[in-house]
């Protein structure tokens, strides 16, 4: 904790083993000290989703829960999880930057979804930016315009997300079943 209090971090990723409790009592106290910080926990197996997905409703001071399914691009999925969400708002209104809306409130699926979802997007991103540039700027410039990707778990959520980027919206991926104020719903799937 000594480390929380001379530098700054722009992610902690705290990892969830055999004690359940013990993670849950550092992130609380890491987000005491240091509110500002993107706070994710990684659970280290499926057999723990269970907990995770109920107390999951009780960790408001954790950014969000993923699970380790033995890819190590949840860590990119992750980091870039943050970044988008933090970056929505600039980069759609600035940079007419689109977005690809996920709503999926199963820790197991989410997980597995966005590794997928960030490789296929950042290598298409690319080969965009090979293609038309040599320009170093430009590169970056066009990489920073790939589309943002927002995940949600409710469905109060999403509609807050539509109705705010509804003119920067590429596409909406749906779990067929979600919370609408504490009921869970059945949607028709993915529209893009």
């Amino acid at each position: 904790m000594v480390e929380l209090e001379g530098r700054d971090f722009d992610i902690i990723i705290i990892m969830a083993g055999v004690d359940k409790d013990m993670p849950v009592r550092i992130a609380r106290d890491i987000n005491l000290m240091r509110p500002e910080i993107p706070l994710l926990l990684l659970v280290n197996n499926n057999a723990d989703l269970r907990y995770f997905q109920v107390e999951g409703q009780k960790l408001d001071f954790v950014d969000r829960v993923f699970v380790w399914n033995g890819n190590s691009n949840i860590f990119i999925a992750m980091i870039k999880y943050i970044e988008d969400k933090r970056n929505i708002e600039p980069d759609t209104q600035l940079g007419n930057v689109r977005v690809i809306l996920l709503i999926e409130d199963s820790i197991q699926y989410y997980s597995r979804y966005l590794p997928v979802l960030y490789t296929t997007i950042m290598t298409q991103t690319q080969i965009l930016v090979h293609d038309e540039s040599e320009d170093d700027l430009h590169k970056i410039v066009k990489m920073r315009a790939r589309p943002k990707v927002i995940l949600v778990s409710k469905y109060e959520e999403a509609i807050r997300i539509i109705n705010a980027y509804k003119d920067f919206l590429l596409c909406v991926i749906s779990d067929v079943k979600f919370e609408n104020q504490g009921k869970k719903m059945k949607t028709r799937g993915s529209n893009c």
